[in-house]
């Protein structure tokens, strides 16, 4: 099975607090910040949420299968920007082990990733199409309809 089967994925998404303005970038903020609040979710499994009433986040407030996938080298984490969420994790969160960059995925990075194959994918359709004399594209709607199911209703007396 592979480390990337969604099984294997463990989302994460942090909020924090801190005086330093995140414009400053993710290691200046991340080493001034409180992580207040984890929200994680391992493959298809309920979203969960650690919190301890706006106080700062520690490795030892994790669960227990959350510590363990983390250890687990078949485990993937994937956050939205991953390189602010492994900044926090690394240096807001109290005693935590170390993330290599390794270990975590970017969502959004892989989302514009595959925007983009789509709007390749897309491109390449548009030219095929029009490449197509009109009598070809009539047979190729054809074929297409024809797998279609066909939606029928049925009157009830």
């Amino acid at each position: 099975m592979s480390r990337y089967a969604t099984e294997n994925i463990v989302f994460f998404d942090f909020e924090t607090r801190c005086k330093v303005p995140i414009k400053l970038g993710s290691y200046r903020y991340a080493i001034e910040a409180d992580a207040t609040i984890l929200t994680w979710a391992q493959g298809l499994g309920p979203v969960q949420i650690i919190e301890k009433g706006g106080k700062a986040l520690s490795w030892n407030d994790f669960p227990a299968d959350l510590q363990a996938a983390f250890h687990n080298p078949n485990k993937t984490f994937c956050a939205y920007n991953a390189g602010f969420d492994r900044c926090v994790w690394n240096y807001s969160l109290l005693d935590s082990p170390w993330m290599a960059p390794g270990k975590v995925i970017d969502a959004n990075a892989i989302g514009e990733r595959c925007i983009a194959r789509e709007k390749n994918a897309e491109k390449k359709i548009q030219r095929h199409w029009h490449a197509l004399s009109l009598s070809d594209r009539g047979s190729v709607f054809k074929n297409e309809c024809a797998r279609l199911p066909l939606f029928t209703t049925q009157s009830q007396e």
